[in-house]
């Protein structure tokens, strides 16, 4: 067990990783599991729960031979080239650091328990919107963290709006 007054320095990796699992506050759960949980499963498990929509999406992607449209043979790689680069770029970090940024315009990836802790910059339209994939975001797509409009800000009137809304008798 780590000690309270001990330097980070002078800690063992599993000290350090124990101590950062008890400063969690909340545990968190996808469909009763934790984090360490979802990552032992194999796809087959995983991909059963998530919700029908996706399930149906990787069950496509698993689907696609050589005779298929080239198309999805396309999005495959490319889904699968965004998994490879996230992996290395976690494996090159050290313990404490946090994973290389890794750049992509795949808003329709969907966020896996292997891609908590990385930092993704996913590109919007406009620009590259860096998202840090926290463990809620498992099932999500990438594009629902980079909004792709500005939302309008309705603040006051201008001046000649304003000066037409005053009230103005019209009889003395």
């Amino acid at each position: 067990m780590a000690d309270a007054t001990k330097p980070q320095e002078d800690m063992t990796e599993e000290e350090i990783l124990a101590e950062r699992r008890k400063r969690a506050f909340k545990k968190f759960q996808f469909k009763g599991k934790d984090l360490d949980t979802l990552l032992d499963l194999s796809n087959a498990e995983l991909v059963r729960l998530l919700p029908a929509r996706i399930q149906r999406k990787f069950r496509r992607m698993a689907e696609v031979g050589p005779d298929a449209p080239k198309v999805e043979v396309r999005n495959v790689l490319k889904y699968t080239g965004l998994l490879k680069r996230l992996r290395k770029s976690k494996e090159e970090c050290a313990l404490l650091d946090k994973p290389k940024l890794i750049r992509t315009h795949l808003r329709n990836a969907i966020v896996l328990p292997e891609m908590v802790g990385c930092q993704i910059a996913v590109y919007n339209g406009k620009q590259l919107a860096v998202v840090e994939v926290r463990p809620e975001m498992i099932g999500h797509y990438l594009g629902e963290f980079s909004v792709t409009y500005k939302p309008t800000v309705h603040g006051r009137p201008g001046m000649a709006l304003a000066a037409a809304n005053r009230f103005v008798p019209l009889h003395g």
